[in-house]
């Protein structure tokens, strides 16, 4: 069709649209790797020994705690926090679970320092972060806010929420929401 210049413009037209498709795409792929990095990263910091980290004595070694009903309490806790969910009340208190446990706050308190090596707090948002992870990718709670997710799992302000999300997660709710989504 000796039609040179338009064959030449339509091909520049092709790759130019080629290539910012290949760079999305890419820059998709990046991002992803980026916040499964960042997520892992975080993770495993959270899983390092602070006594390890820091030489910390055991500050529990007067305990009245016998090794049995240690055992137990933390199966106990570890079945409320998981099966039953408690994290999900937003005014959920160590007091709380004390009672649930029919024990005294000042063993969880002990347990949950010793044995998951945080405080009763972190030890609580980071469940709920973990529940707010698999809403935040679920179908069936795709029409909720971050806000709402963030009340749904139990915290109190959205402000609260992304400070332990990103604690725990290295990102913050939106950017893993938004790179989860574009794993489908």
């Amino acid at each position: 069709m000796h039609q040179y210049k338009s064959a030449y413009n339509y091909l520049s037209k092709y790759h130019t649209i080629t290539d910012s498709l290949f760079t999305l795409e890419k820059n998709k792929q990046i991002n992803e790797i980026k916040t499964k990095y960042e997520t892992e990263k975080k993770i495993k910091e959270q899983n390092i020994n602070p006594k390890e980290r820091y030489n910390i004595k055991d500050k529990y070694t007067d305990s009245q705690l016998d090794k049995k009903h240690k055992k137990d309490l933390i199966e106990d806790i570890v079945l409320l926090m998981e099966e039953e969910k408690f994290f999900l009340n937003s005014q959920f208190t160590i007091t709380d679970f004390a009672k649930e446990l029919k024990t005294n706050r000042y063993y969880i308190s002990q347990i949950i320092n010793d044995h998951f090596n945080t405080k009763f707090n972190n030890f609580v948002n980071e469940y709920r972060v973990k529940e707010a992870r698999k809403l935040l990718i679920s179908d069936e709670y795709k029409n909720f806010s971050i806000e709402g997710i963030a009340s749904t799992v139990g915290f109190h302000s959205k402000a609260t929420f992304n400070t332990a999300f990103k604690k725990f997660t290295g990102v913050t709710p939106s950017f893993f929401q938004k790179n989860s989504k574009n794993l489908a």
